[in-house]
This record gives C-alpha cells, structure tokens and sequence, in this order.
C-alpha cells in the first residue's frame, strides 16, 4: 500500500487499497464506504473524492481496452461477424459505463462543493 497522504492527514493508500480489493462496481461501493467510515469514523471528503477518480479512471481505462479491442477485430481480415457483434457491445457497455463514472464524478464535484459551502472553506 502506498503511503500517500493528503493535506489533512487523510491517507489515501488506504483508500487506493479498498478500490482495489472491492473494485468500482455498485456491490463495491457500499464495502469501501463502510471500511473508511470504520477507519476514520466518518466520511472525509478526500477520501470520497479519491475513489470518485480511481472509479472514473477504471472506467477510462475499461474503455479505452474496448475501443482497441474494437480497432484489432476490425484489422482482422478473419472476424467474424459475432465477434465484432460481441466487440461492439462491449464497447457500448464501456461507453455506458464511462457516462456513469462522469454522472459520479459531477456528484461527488457538487457535493464538495455543497460542504465547502456549509463550512465556509
């Protein structure tokens, strides 16, 4: 685990380490909440921000490996056309997937916004 500390003490190796054991899909989200309430006891918004962009980046990356995915099947003089089937609902997954990343994204932005806000920071 990286030690990597944020301006408040917030160590965000931690956080990077729950992204990874519990990864960025729905089922993990609950679990990483959970262990860095647990750790901190509460939820700092460093913290939240953290797995908001490690999310983000997984899906980036998940979309990128879909598109090259896509460049290599259509290079291929053999594919066949489930196998390009298959590569474009992929990437029509990895697109959908990348709009929620942004949707979190833009949520977890307005909610730093709203406590910087409450707390005049």
């Amino acid at each position: 685990m990286v030690d990597e500390h944020d301006g408040d003490g917030i160590d965000l190796g931690f956080v990077d380490e729950l992204v990874r054991r519990f990864g960025t899909s729905r089922e993990g989200a609950i679990p990483i909440l959970q262990a860095i309430q647990s750790h901190y006891r509460y939820l700092p918004d460093e913290a939240l921000k953290r797995v908001c962009e490690l999310a983000y980046q997984r899906h980036l990356r998940a979309l990128q490996s879909a598109r090259s995915l896509r460049r290599a099947l259509k290079g291929d003089a053999g594919v066949r056309g489930s196998d390009a089937t298959q590569a474009g609902e992929l990437i029509t997954k990895a697109q959908h997937d990348l709009q929620r990343a942004r949707r979190l994204a833009r949520r977890c932005a307005e909610r730093e916004g709203e406590i910087a806000r409450r707390y005049g920071l």
